[in-house]
């Protein structure tokens, strides 16, 4: 991916207000995420200063719960002061959008057993701008979403967003990629193959790519004037990951005519 992107991985937002005790615009959100354990977090957060990633915010307890946790859940948003704009019930209505993750569209079978999350990411050119709302507008729990996000400005000059599906605590056994058009699988694929080890900022740990594959729109030149979806995916070896591309390609391209279709009123 280019060097402009900006990436971030984020919850799902439930609510915003006002933070507490503050004079100015500063803004608390309410948080809902899935663990690997398959329970669920709730969780406030805001945006440090000069950051886009969503952080937790210290002065809060994080709540850890399951589906049947309710007085739990309760509790917490009496705790947090969150009760007066959310109730159990629209918290657990919105546990189904979390638990169906993923699971919308058929994945690669060396990819099934892994935990995963999506990170949304965006590119700039030298015409565009984004904020930290974005990140909100576009973050996604499942593929479907994020294709359907990127089908709704696919012709917009503004906006350059992609997601990234990744492995959660487990660095799977990827080692090479392979990029391709979304419309369509000519010629010989961009290939790119795992870095080694690498350290990290403080250089003190090592880190690995973590990527499965990214469903993303490209700018076509600096400017962006115009762009092309495409879809990177990986694998153990180049086959493996030819064979992700064949088995989520037409995938995407059969949401993108339905999008298009319910887009022009064709039922």
């Amino acid at each position: 991916m280019s060097r402009n992107d900006r990436k971030q991985s984020e919850p799902q937002v439930l609510d915003r207000r006002e933070a507490r005790g503050m004079v100015d615009s500063w803004q608390e959100y309410l948080c809902l995420t899935s663990n690997s354990a398959g329970g669920f977090k709730l969780f406030v957060g805001g945006y440090p200063p000069r950051s886009r990633k969503m952080r937790e915010d210290e002065n809060y307890e994080t709540l850890l719960f399951t589906e049947n946790d309710d007085e739990a859940v309760g509790r917490w948003l009496e705790m947090t002061g969150w009760a007066s704009q959310r109730t159990v019930a629209s918290v657990k209505a919105e546990l189904t959008k979390i638990t169906s993750a993923r699971s919308s569209l058929q994945l690669p079978t060396n990819w099934r057993n892994w935990p995963t999350d999506i990170e949304v990411l965006f590119q700039y050119t030298e015409t565009n701008a984004v904020a930290a709302e974005d990140y909100l507008a576009f973050a996604v729990n499942d593929l479907t979403q994020a294709a359907e996000k990127l089908f709704s400005v696919e012709k917009d000059h503004w906006y350059f967003p992609g997601y990234r599906l990744h492995s959660v605590g487990v660095v799977a056994a990827i080692s090479v990629w392979v990029d391709w058009p979304l419309s369509r699988k000519s010629g010989s694929p961009r290939i790119q193959e795992r870095d080694g080890p690498r350290r990290d900022a403080l250089g003190l740990t090592y880190g690995a790519d973590d990527t499965l594959m990214y469903l993303w729109k490209r700018p076509n030149g600096p400017m962006g004037y115009s762009s092309q979806l495409r879809l990177s995916t990986g694998g153990r070896t180049l086959a493996d990951a030819i064979e992700a591309y064949d088995v989520l390609a037409p995938q995407f391209r059969r949401l993108r005519l339905q999008f298009l279709s319910r887009q022009n009123g064709v039922a």
